[in-house]
């Protein structure tokens, strides 16, 4: 609309004037203006599309490359009036070389000067306005997919003065191309639901490649933007179940896949896309692989998934009896005869889903469908907190500004802290994108080490403050810091005394648009990803625990491993270990090869080994329930029931703390996640069943005593576990189940 009135303005004083080669103050200010309207377009792109799915700044990645296009346009751009220029100068026009460059000037400084008949916009002689045509010239390095059509040059009779430009007036190829990947991409990108982002990018690349071979471009430019708003009219009767007021993608109602429920588990499906190990040469008829992927976790079946899709035989090798890591679901908890509840063993919940889903994808046969948590009469709450103040939970619901408000409303006099530290949430989370780009700089780029140092000092220098920290910058209330530093712990556990702002900081942006759960059940993630590798040739064998890698000597190389067991060998010359630091360099890999490749784990005082302690893992209940859901007041939204933290001056630190001095004895008062599958799955199997997970904080260090306590188990220990350790983990049932009844005292 901006850039349609400066149009009128210049038709008006075509009307007013007879034409616009007399360069006058209107036609100055109205082509200054159509020019900074036109370079901040795709600025306000990437802000509009950043606004529209709840980011408060555009991400960090960005901002480099659109402010130089911006500051491209000007600096690649000269003032160069037809007047000082002829053939060859007569007197009258001679001039001296620094005189006239001084004459044509950077385009950047004659926009400045006003008061001369500089940058000024003309009529084409097909009736189209060109904003500059009078006397700006686009010059290299924008021109090098053009033929400059103007080539201007100052000759004078001594040839002392020669003053050549070389350029064209229009806009270059170059820059027409790069505005529209500009302004195309953030709605291609960020533009939700998909097939919308697609559309607006659509109708933005339709209209301007229309455009490109004429000097209406400006005009097509107006014309795109008419027609886009007046998609963006039509969204809500485009995509009227894909949309929420805030313009948030709500998957609600989700339908399941047509393909076989996971491993036939719960839901039925009777094929299996794994297989049970006896021995891989006679399942598969060799034992010789392109790689060898070393756990089936949702890392392990990704980087299988795409080797296979390069062609690449790979043999996946899972100790566990079911692949997907913390991916998979199981069936084995229910009264006897009646098992089949559908239990996560680490998704319990994701954000990012748009991210999730394109990630996916490429490696899927089938799309996995995603519920929303929550639902519209809540705006989709996704976690709830008990701070054990008897006051009630405190809602996060999807989008930064419903969650603002929600604690805004439970401390008031807190207000403008509140957004300031979610404003500051957004800022520190440039430091996970630095993080993954740093992953993600090719080595073959110019400059690799640098720009990967750069990225990763970026992180470093965010990641310096601690959760508890950063929050007490911004807040007062105990209460209030409690929930913004360690609300979401259970996702990370560590205490915000400890943990760094940036890991709680993304963990809030990770959630920003709310949380989804696997129409399904977790397994149908795992389902969908295990064909491509089996049919290119490849295999994902379960309870295949390996024993060692086997390292060629002379290269120091791996080049296959052993099993546990049977002690068969597998070849491949690729070998990649998907199953973390611990298990590979303290187990797997021989010494004499770490002492080979310059680690000495016992002796160096900057050895990894040294450095790296335990994290903290997960205590789980998992509980079946005669009954659906509605019978309990289960909801689809996790409880994060802090139950002492009132006791401790709502210090999470000292509760957790007092928690890990003693487990057991001080359980009751200690965070406690309580979740519910079969409220947050729509097609959850039983309909007269339902179930509860429950989470509390596990240290390596509680159990490390039981850690040779399984008895005569072998290389399998699934249900060959000790007396001591079955004890230990009953000691916990009691304390689990009285939390649930204090939080869902309704019994059916």
């Amino acid at each position: 609309m901006r850039a349609q009135l400066v149009d009128a303005a210049l038709w008006a004083d075509v009307r007013v004037a007879g034409s616009l080669e007399g360069c006058d103050l209107v036609n100055r200010l109205a082509t200054r203006a159509g020019f900074f309207i036109i370079c901040a377009e795709p600025l306000a792109a990437l802000a509009g599309a950043c606004v529209a799915r709840g980011r408060l700044s555009p991400p960090m990645w960005a901002i480099g490359p659109y402010a130089a296009l911006f500051i491209a346009t000007s600096a690649a751009t000269v003032s160069a009036p037809a007047s000082l220029y002829s053939p060859v100068c007569g007197a009258p026009q001679q001039t001296s070389l620094s005189s006239a460059t001084a004459m044509l000037g950077q385009g950047s400084s004659a926009f400045a000067r006003i008061d001369e008949p500089r940058v000024c916009s003309i009529v084409t002689p097909q009736g189209h306005i060109l904003y500059g045509g009078l006397d700006t010239l686009y010059t290299f390095p924008l021109t090098v997919l053009d033929n400059p059509v103007v080539e201007r040059s100052c000759l004078g009779p001594n040839a002392d003065a020669i003053v050549p430009v070389r350029g064209t007036p229009d806009i270059p190829m170059l820059l027409r191309i790069g505005y529209l990947a500009a302004i195309a991409l953030p709605f291609l990108i960020l533009g939700q639901p998909r097939s919308c982002g697609i559309a607006h990018a659509g109708i933005l690349a339709a209209s301007w490649m229309s455009a490109l071979g004429s000097d209406s471009f400006a005009s097509m430019w107006c014309f795109a933007a008419v027609a886009q708003s007046a998609l963006m009219l039509l969204d809500p009767v485009l995509w009227p179940d894909e949309r929420h007021a805030d313009g948030v993608t709500v998957l609600s109602e989700p339908s399941a896949p047509a393909s076989p429920a996971p491993h036939g588990g719960a839901g039925g499906g009777s094929k299996r896309n794994f297989a049970l190990y006896r021995n891989v040469a006679e399942q598969t008829g060799t034992s010789s692989f392109d790689a060898i992927v070393i756990g089936s976790g949702i890392g392990g079946l990704t980087c299988a998934g795409l080797l296979a899709k390069a062609g690449k035989r790979v043999c996946v090798l899972e100790q566990h009896y079911r692949p997907g890591g913390c991916t998979h679901s199981f069936t084995e908890v229910g009264p006897k005869g009646l098992r089949g509840d559908s239990n996560d063993s680490g998704i319990h919940y994701v954000g990012a889903i748009d991210n999730v889903q394109a990630l996916l994808k490429p490696l899927q046969t089938y799309e996995v469908a995603w519920a929303p948590m929550g639902n519209e009469a809540n705006n989709f709450t996704y976690d709830a907190f008990d701070l054990g103040d008897g006051r009630g939970l405190v809602l996060y619901s999807r989008g930064f500004a419903a969650v603002e408000r929600a604690l805004a409303e439970r401390w008031p006099e807190e207000r403008k802290g509140i957004r300031a530290y979610f404003e500051e949430v957004q800022r520190v989370s440039e430091g996970t994108d630095a993080l993954v780009l740093a992953k993600l700089v090719p080595q073959w780029l110019p400059f690799a080490d640098r720009i990967r140092v750069a990225l990763l000092a970026k992180a470093e220098t965010l990641a310096q403050r601690t959760a508890t920290e950063a929050v007490s910058q911004y807040v007062e209330d105990p209460a209030l810091r409690a929930i913004l530093s360690a609300g979401q712990m259970i996702d990370w556990n560590l205490v915000p005394s400890k943990v760094s702002f940036l890991v709680a900081a993304g963990m809030a942006n990770y959630y920003r648009d709310g949380g989804f759960y696997p129409v399904g059940g977790s397994n149908r993630i795992v389902d969908s990803m295990l064909p491509p590798i089996r049919d290119a040739g490849g295999g994902v064998f379960c309870k295949a625990r390996v024993d060692t890698v086997l390292i060629d000597d002379p290269t120091n190389a791996a080049v296959g491993v052993r099993l546990c067991g049977s002690g068969e060998e597998i070849r491949a010359p690729i070998v990649i270990a998907g199953c973390g630091f611990d298990p590979v360099f303290r187990s797997l890999l021989p010494q004499s090869a770490l002492m080979r490749a310059g680690l000495d784990p016992e002796h160096d005082e900057e050895s990894p080994f040294l450095r790296l302690q335990p994290s903290h893992s997960h205590v789980c209940c998992y509980v079946s329930l005669d009954g659906p859901s509605e019978a309990f007041d289960l909801a689809p939204h996790n409880v994060h029931s802090f139950a002492g933290l009132a006791d401790h001056a709502f210090d999470v630190s000292e509760l957790q703390n007092s928690y890990y001095c003693d487990p057991l004895a001080n359980f009751d008062e200690a965070l406690v996640t309580i979740t519910s599958p079969s409220a947050k799955d729509p097609e959850y199997p039983f309909a007269d069943r339902s179930n509860v997970i429950m989470l509390a904080e596990g240290r390596f260090e509680d159990w490390e005593h039981l850690q040779d306590a399984l008895g005569d188990a072998g290389p399998n220990p699934h249900g060959r576990r000790s007396q001591e350790y079955t004890e230990f983990k009953r000691a916990f049932e009691p304390l689990f189940l009285s939390r649930l009844y204090k939080r869902f005292p309704r019994r059916a």
